[in-house]
């Protein structure tokens, strides 16, 4: 919510330009700030009450709420990268976002930085860690014939 500098008392035909004395509370509690903005760490409600050079007071108010902040990590098993995130996940690479990979897992072609940004129902959003998945040969079986040519 913005409070802006300017104040409209009702019957005067011109708006006023005066110094306003403003202070923001909680209505479970007074928070004590005279300040422009307000920052809070609590879901409430807080209202602000404005108060002109003429003794007129005017108040508002806004709902706020603090969802919690939530962590998002990936690992790599077998080739394969997994985020913890069961819901919204979007799969990033070095050159951005990743059409069409917003599943749990995702499997990379190709070598590079992949990391993973989630949004939760509030619409907050939580980037993953980053991994650097390289695409090896893991092993080779023993019944392989690896043949070498020329042979001389």
């Amino acid at each position: 919510m913005i409070v802006k500098a300017l104040y409209h008392i009702p019957y005067i035909p011109y708006t006023l330009k005066l110094r306003i004395v403003k202070y923001w509370h909680k209505f479970t509690g007074f928070c004590g700030s005279a300040a422009q903005t307000l920052i809070v760490a609590a879901t409430g409600t807080y209202a602000v009450t404005v108060t002109d050079a003429y003794g007129c007071t005017a108040t508002d108010t806004v709902n706020v709420t603090i969802y919690t902040v939530f962590q998002v990590t990936i690992t790599e098993n077998a080739g394969v990268l997994t985020s913890d995130a069961t819901f919204e996940n979007q799969w990033y690479d070095a050159n951005g976002i990743i059409l069409g990979a917003t599943g749990q897992n995702y499997t990379p072609a190709i070598n590079g930085d992949y990391y993973v940004i989630v949004t939760d129902v509030n619409g907050c959003t939580s980037t993953s860690n980053v991994i650097s998945f390289i695409i090896s040969v893991n092993s080779i079986s023993s019944e392989s014939l690896i043949l070498v040519y020329p042979n001389p």
